[in-house]
């Protein structure tokens, strides 16, 4: 099972798009109340676009999302850098850096884990420059964003426009 939660009208074909508000997704579904009706261990892939930034309390979704995943079951997703001017919309509760998704797959997020260790490892991980029509559009750029992200996020006037994270289920 593949689930595209907080779908939006960003329909996908292949999964069950999990939406609260959008009439046309496959499942009408609160995903700010926990637990979600998925059991532990049996979806395979879970998609999150833009949708991340929405919780005050990011940790508890990606949580849920480490509980209901397989093992080697895949997380992707995309959210706004925090730099994106676009990204301080009124409804947006939480801000990203590069930074932020080391904790995902690396020992610096031991405390914040269920068991003490980070749920995921990292396969892919891009920053990109230019968003057009609510997707990251590809720039030369983003090579060098991605390469050295510390630097341009600390030093350069060129601000990230979002970030791109992909992982697996440890």
């Amino acid at each position: 099972m593949k689930l595209n939660l907080g779908s939006g009208n960003i329909l996908k074909e292949g999964y069950i798009n999990v939406d609260f508000y959008n009439p046309k997704a496959d499942m009408k579904f609160d995903l700010f109340t926990f637990p979600w009706p998925w059991e532990d261990n049996s979806v395979d892939e879970v998609t999150m676009d833009a949708f991340l930034e929405h919780y005050r309390e990011p940790q508890d979704a990606v949580n849920e999302i480490a509980r209901i995943l397989k093992v080697g079951g895949k997380f992707k997703m995309w959210v706004s850098h925090c730099y994106q001017p676009l990204h301080y919309h009124f409804d947006h509760r939480s801000y990203y850096t590069s930074q932020t998704f080391r904790a995902l797959s690396e020992p610096m997020g031991e405390w914040i884990w269920k068991d003490n260790k980070p749920p995921f490892r990292q396969t892919y991980f891009r920053m990109k420059w230019v968003t057009v029509a609510g997707m990251c559009t590809w720039t030369p750029l983003d090579w060098w964003l991605t390469k050295f992200p510390h630097f341009f996020e600390k030093f350069i006037p060129i601000r990230p426009s979002c970030i791109i994270w992909e992982g697996v289920k440890v």
